[in-house]
């Protein structure tokens, strides 16, 4: 079943039509002159087509969008084509040239001669999947029911079920050039599966208003359950209750999103965590104690980065850490007041969760005395082990912290070092040995160096504060480097150390 889902304003165009006549046409007494139907000629045209703004919120098209930050821009690709309505046809043009630019000139045929009351309307639609979009010769446009259902979730699955059309027409005759708005808008998405869900399932994740799927993505669930989506929505208001559910296998969660309406801009893209789970958005998966009480905590799936005038965030993986001092771009060396009551928001996370620094005690449990009940290369309540984790591709030192009832084994491409000591970083993973790992609650806190004025030992040394102050001028943290750990020290608040949070469990 197909659905009309906008009627596309036609925009009217003078075109400049001239007509010559030889005057060397010869003509016998007898001959009758040719009768030429003005519909049947096939006139060349060539349109640069612009998307000349590149913010979030103008006209981004369906063609490759790339990411920036908060930015999504896009750009035109080889294989893109156009649509042209004209006196009552509907003509395809092929891209000539402007491919990876944000303007892009298209050439071919139309039907008819143009006429000053002639009408022109430019489209893009899936060229993957033409029969997604049918394009009519009123200038109106109908979706298969399909197209938003059989989305992938990618940014790049996103910009192929987009539909633009021509707002502003300049030039005449040939050679036109055409300013394009977009019919839809986008949602990202940062989620975390239910419990019960495991990385490398198949899931579904659903935008339903008042009960009817508008639009949904089939993908693959990521390490630690976690997943950014993108689901392209055609723009429009919604009423009723707008819901958001979660599929894989038997599991089916739902989050409301409104109880009373929605309104999908065109053209703008909108961002929501959802957590399905019980792990917050922006936690590891496993579980860790830090007391003789039994209270566990999440961590944070990155170090506590900072940048002027954007904020707070985790850094995108466990291993990251920036190398710089200046906060004008990501900075994740923080001093002991920051991070000691930390209440900011921050921007890739669940501000519920309750994210704090571990104090002094509660760091030594974790290393010292937590009972694990894990196994790991022979030594029982596995709890750490230092470790170069990604030694295939870009190998970074650090520390591996074992959750609570680790299960996970030896997973392809992690080498066992030693457990529970110092050990020069003899544990050794490969990418996917610590995709695997992460999967199954492990923590990797990265050495990110220190900020004493200057940076130092970035590489090479991981120092991260905790809660706990000694006296005015010092606090306590914890240490690692070649030698081993460096449990417990007190360092001058003022210093710039890495800092990773956690949560309640």
């Amino acid at each position: 079943m197909k659905k009309n889902i906008f009627q596309m304003l036609l925009l009217l165009m003078t075109v400049a039509l001239t007509a010559a006549c030889s005057s060397e046409s010869e003509t016998t007494e007898n001959a009758s002159p040719a009768v030429i139907n003005p519909d049947e000629v096939l006139t060349p045209i060539r349109i640069t087509a612009n998307y000349a703004d590149d913010d979030i919120r103008s006209n981004a098209t369906r063609v490759a969008y790339s990411e920036d930050g908060s930015d999504i821009s896009a750009t035109w690709q080889a294989d893109d084509k156009i649509k042209v309505v004209y006196n009552g046809n509907v003509s395809t043009l092929d891209l000539e040239s402007g491919a990876g630019t944000a303007s892009a000139t298209f050439t071919g045929t139309i039907s008819g001669t143009p006429s000053a009351t002639s009408m022109l309307i430019c489209y893009v639609s899936d060229q993957n999947n033409t029969s997604a979009v049918t394009i009519n010769t009123d200038g109106s446009y109908t979706y298969t029911d399909g197209t938003f259902l059989a989305q992938d979730g990618t940014l790049a699955g996103a910009a192929k079920c987009n539909l633009y059309y021509g707002a502003t027409f300049y030039g005449t005759g040939e050679d036109i050039s055409c300013d394009f708005a977009v019919n839809t808008s986008m949602m990202k998405f940062t989620i975390f599966a239910p419990d019960g869900v495991s990385a490398g399932d198949e899931a579904t994740l659903t935008y339903k208003s008042n009960g009817t799927a508008i639009s949904k993505a089939t993908f693959t669930v990521g390490a630690g359950g976690k997943n950014t989506i993108y689901l392209t929505i055609p723009a429009g208001q919604y009423t009723g209750e707008q819901a958001l559910v979660y599929n894989s296998g038997e599991t089916e969660d739902s989050e409301t999103l409104s109880a009373t309406k929605a309104n999908f801009v065109a053209g703008e893209t909108y961002s929501r965590d959802a957590d399905y789970g019980s792990i917050p958005v922006g936690a590891v998966s496993g579980k860790y104690t830090i007391n003789g009480s039994g209270n566990q905590v999440f961590f944070a799936n990155g170090n506590l980065q900072y940048k002027n005038d954007t904020g707070w965030r985790f850094a995108e993986h466990q291993w990251d850490y920036t190398n710089n001092s200046n906060p004008e771009n990501w900075i994740d060396h923080i001093d002991w007041s920051t991070c000691i009551s930390f209440s900011s928001t921050i921007i890739n996370a669940s501000n519920a969760a309750g994210w704090r620094t571990l104090s002094n005690a509660e760091w030594l449990y974790v290393f010292n005395s937590r009972e694990t009940n894990a196994t790991v290369n022979s030594t029982s309540n596995a709890r750490y082990t230092e470790a170069s984790i990604n030694t295939d591709a870009t190998a970074v030192k650090g520390v591996i912290l074992i959750p609570d009832g680790y299960s996970g084994g030896t997973p392809t491409g992690v080498t066992w070092g030693t457990i529970n000591a110092g050990s020069n970083f003899s544990t050794s993973c490969t990418s996917a040995g610590w995709a695997a790992l992460e999967a199954a609650g492990c923590v990797f806190l990265p050495c990110a160096g220190f900020n004493t004025g200057e940076l130092k030992d970035v590489g090479t040394v991981g120092i991260y504060w905790s809660s706990t102050q000694y006296d005015w001028e010092f606090a306590y943290r914890i240490g690692f480097y070649i030698n081993g750990l460096d449990l417990p020290k007190t360092n001058d608040k003022g210093f710039a150390f890495s800092v990773r949070l956690t949560c309640p469990a």
